[in-house]
């Protein structure tokens, strides 16, 4: 009897241990299925969908660029739109600019009317001193005094020389 229970639970330890091993493969099996759906064949409209990701480029790049720097006051024309060579794309605020122009020229005319003072002062130095040159022949002056009206003369010369000559 013994001998027969020992076969009874050896031959259901063989049926548990191939249990065990059938049940392991099936569920590996199922793991490693691809899942397929299926449908009737008929004709039907082919629909894909793709997405991708990429760079426009125009077919030449232009750099645009001004000589001078402000605030742009009129933009007259829009990101992508077409333009001709020569076109007035933008107008940049020129009070600054016009401020600037108007304070040189009053530089200017007042640098003009310095330089007309300075020609008239040496001439009424070169007077001066032809009056000097007079009364030294007469001997109504001294040396000191003549030699001051000539280096004046002089002075104002140089100085006139130096302007013109910047």
């Amino acid at each position: 009897m013994a001998s027969r229970k020992k076969k009874i639970w050896l031959a259901a330890a063989v049926v548990v241990v191939l249990a065990v091993i059938v049940a392991v493969n099936v569920s590996r099996d199922s793991r490693s299925k691809v899942v397929v759906q299926t449908q009737k064949v008929g004709r039907k409209d082919l629909v894909s969908v793709v997405s991708a990701s990429g760079e426009i480029k125009p077919h030449r790049y232009v750099n645009i660029s001004s000589n001078v720097s402000g605030r742009i006051v009129d933009l007259r024309v829009k990101e992508g739109e077409n333009v001709r060579k020569g076109q007035v794309l933008a107008r940049i605020d020129s009070t600054r600019y016009e401020a600037g122009e108007r304070q040189a020229s009053s530089a200017l005319e007042a640098a003009r009317s310095d330089l007309k003072r300075m020609e008239a002062d040496l001439e009424v130095s070169k007077l001066a001193f032809a009056r000097a040159e007079q009364m030294r022949e007469q001997k109504l002056i001294s040396e000191q005094a003549y030699d001051e009206q000539a280096a004046t003369v002089r002075m104002k010369a140089a100085a006139l020389e130096y302007v013109l000559g910047i």
